[in-house]
């Protein structure tokens, strides 16, 4: 059972959906990694995900609608979406195994590392195109792409590492990947309904959160036209990498403020831990 998500933490939230899906409406990708990282400095990650992914498919929806004309279909079909559903299968299953603070860490690792080399490749860049990976660095890279977008939603950052080396046109690039995010999502969402991840309690919150969802697509596509791509990536890694660290900073104060485990060695006085009064 799911607890209301409180007003001002609500009120926060549709801001960081605000910032998230103007940038996916923008360039193709990052709404989900961008609010997740923000929300999950308020919320668990568990509880995060399925809500976005929620809000999140209805402008999928309607970008993959109206871009269909600019889409890569045969690289979609023949390459990409393979991939990334086996991908997503195998980060589906493995995240019953993976909660909690390890979670936390594990994704803010992740986000970290990809805002920071992004940064650096746009630092060192003269403006030549980048040569495509290797094939079965290809291959690997889009299958992880799908893992991390099993668990998190999140395989925008890794699936751009290699699309973005294929030459692909602005329009192009960014109706391919929006096109993406739609059959994988819908799987998402029917895997969070069937597990009980995502209920009837979360339509509230969903609702309100449509609001920043329309803003941002209006935003968005006005930004896709006017915005300056590398400013706008610049702006937005860098926001990443802030929120990456503010949110491992967060996650280790915690474990630090953290009771201990039931069972363990309690601090005596004298700085002897006294044994645990468990059976044995």
């Amino acid at each position: 059972m799911h607890e209301a998500i409180p007003p001002e933490t609500l009120a926060f939230l549709a801001l960081f959906v605000f910032l998230g899906f103007t940038t996916q409406a923008m360039a193709g990708f990052g709404g989900t990694v961008i609010t997740l990282t923000l929300g999950a400095l308020l919320l668990p990650i568990e509880r995060l995900v399925p809500l976005i992914v929620a809000v999140g498919w209805v402008q999928t929806f309607v970008l993959s609608v109206r871009l269909r004309g600019d889409v890569e279909w045969r690289l979609l079909g023949t390459f990409v979406m393979p991939l990334m559903v086996v991908g997503a299968v195998g980060g589906l299953v493995l995240q019953e195994y993976v909660g909690g603070v390890t979670l936390k860490v594990v994704y803010g690792v992740f986000v970290v590392t990809v805002a920071a080399r992004e940064l650096r490749l746009m630092a060192r860049a003269n403006g030549d195109a980048q040569e495509p990976l290797p094939r079965p660095a290809a291959v690997l890279c889009t299958l992880g792409a799908g893992l991390i977008h099993g668990i998190y939603a999140s395989g925008g950052p890794l699936l751009v590492y290699v699309i973005g080396r294929l030459g692909l046109a602005k329009g192009a690039f960014r109706a391919t990947l929006i096109t993406v995010w739609l059959p994988v999502n819908t799987g998402l969402l029917i895997w969070y309904v069937v597990s009980g991840r995502l209920t009837s309690q979360d339509l509230p919150a969903a609702g309100l959160l449509l609001i920043p969802i329309g803003l941002a697509l209006v935003v968005g596509e006005w930004g896709h036209q006017k915005v300056d791509e590398r400013r706008f990536k610049t702006i937005a890694n860098g926001l990443l990498l802030v929120a990456g660290c503010v949110l491992l900073f967060a996650t280790v104060r915690d474990l630090q403020n953290a009771p201990p485990p039931p069972g363990s060695p309690t601090p005596t006085p004298g700085g002897i831990a006294a044994p645990s009064t468990g059976a044995r």
